[in-house]
């Protein structure tokens, strides 16, 4: 069922067995069988096949405790980067400052990517293996000239915090719409 977690099943329909009568005609020579021969067979009931449905949706579940439901998980490398020129070339008075690809207002919970491996608008859980709190849930609504395969660039607000980021290895889930 693609509307159930994966590991979750339930019955829909129990089974039954059938039943059948069979007349045989049995010949005997000094207690000794010597001929069966089937007479007469019906069936009194028919079967009836157990229906079970088993859950497919992959799950997981966040640092902060909430279960999300995903299609895949990718391992990628995660750089960060900011509205600031330094990361965009423009300047705060440029009437595209701080937009991103799609048009939307950059801010956390954005990510650049290659939309030939995340299309743009696609929901994603970015998981940060390790002690360092997650990135959380994002949009994949920005591409970037050094985000090619797998890569993403997640939005800070500083630069400061783009500095400390780093690069990292991340599990990003591709959420189910």
């Amino acid at each position: 069922n693609k509307r159930m977690d994966e590991g979750k099943e339930v019955v829909v329909r129990e089974g039954k067995e059938g039943l059948m009568k069979k007349i045989y005609r049995v010949v005997t020579e000094n207690g000794t069988e010597v001929l069966r021969e089937l007479v007469e067979e019906c069936i009194i009931s028919n079967p009836v096949s157990k229906i079970v449905e088993y859950g497919t949706v992959l799950n997981y579940k966040t640092s902060r405790g909430e279960t999300l439901r995903y299609k895949k998980v990718l391992s990628m490398k995660a750089t960060a980067y900011t509205s600031s020129y330094e990361d965009t070339g423009k300047t705060p008075d440029h009437p595209h400052f701080g937009i991103t690809y799609t048009g939307i207002k950059a801010k956390k919970g954005v990510i650049a990517v290659d939309p030939k491996v995340i299309p743009l608008g696609t929901r994603v859980y970015v998981e940060v293996p390790g002690s360092a709190p997650d990135y959380g849930y994002a949009v994949a609504a920005d591409i970037g000239g050094a985000v090619k395969g797998n890569i993403i660039d997640v939005y800070l607000e500083d630069v400061k915090s783009v500095q400390s980021w780093g690069v990292k290895t991340v599990k990003v889930y591709i959420l189910m719409d």
